[in-house]
C-alpha cells in the first residue's frame, strides 16, 4: 500500500511506546481491506507526486491516500467508490483573514499547493494569476504560509 503519511487524520506517523507507526483513518482502511483479502499489510509512505508512478510501475498494489479521482487520474487508473468527501480551503494567516476573502482576492499573490493535487490544480487554474509554489508534503505548505514564504495556501477540508 502506498501512501503519503503527512496528512491527518487521513494517514500520519506517531510514536508510541518509543515506536514509530502509522495511523488514522486511510491506514485502518488498508487494514480492513488486506485482512479481507488475507494478504499482508506492507506500507510504502513516499511523497504524494511519487504514488501514481509507483503504482503504475508495479512498485505498489495500491493506494490508499487521501487521493481525489480526477478524469486525468482515471484515464491512468482505477479507483474504488469514493468513501469520503471534502471540500477545497484557503487558509491564510490570521492577520490577512481581512485581506483575504475571495479567490479574486489571491489573484497575483504566492499560492502553495502540495504537487500533483488537486490542490494545485485549482491553484492553477482558478486563482488568477497564482505564483503557486508547489512542495512534496502538506506540512511543508503549512511551514512556507507561516515562514512568510506564501501569502496563502490550498488544501482540502479534511
Amino acid at each position: 500500500v502506498g501512501l503519503s503519511a503527512d496528512y491527518a487524520p487521513l494517514e500520519f506517523e506517531r510514536t508510541v511506546n518509543g515506536e514509530q507507526e502509522y495511523a488514522g483513518i486511510d491506514i485502518e482502511l488498508a487494514k480492513k481491506i488486506v485482512k479481507d483479502n488475507g494478504v499482508k499489510l506492507k506500507i510504502d509512505n513516499m511523497q504524494f507526486d511519487r504514488l501514481l508512478g509507483a503504482l503504475k510501475t508495479g512498485k505498489i498494489d495500491m493506494i490508499i491516500s487521501g487521493m481525489t479521482p480526477t478524469a486525468e487520474r482515471k484515464k491512468e487508473v482505477d479507483f474504488s467508490d469514493n468513501y469520503m468527501t471534502v471540500d477545497q480551503k484557503f487558509v491564510v494567516r490570521k492577520k490577512d483573514k481581512d485581506k483575504y476573502k475571495t479567490l479574486k482576492d489571491l489573484a497575483h499573490h504566492r499560492i502553495g499547493a502540495q504537487k500533483q493535487t488537486t490542490q494545485e490544480e485549482l491553484a492553477q487554474k482558478e486563482i488568477e494569476g497564482a505564483d503557486v509554489q508547489s512542495l512534496t508534503r502538506l506540512p511543508e505548505v503549512i511551514l512556507s504560509l507561516k515562514s512568510n514564504k506564501v501569502d496563502a495556501i490550498v488544501m482540502d477540508s479534511a
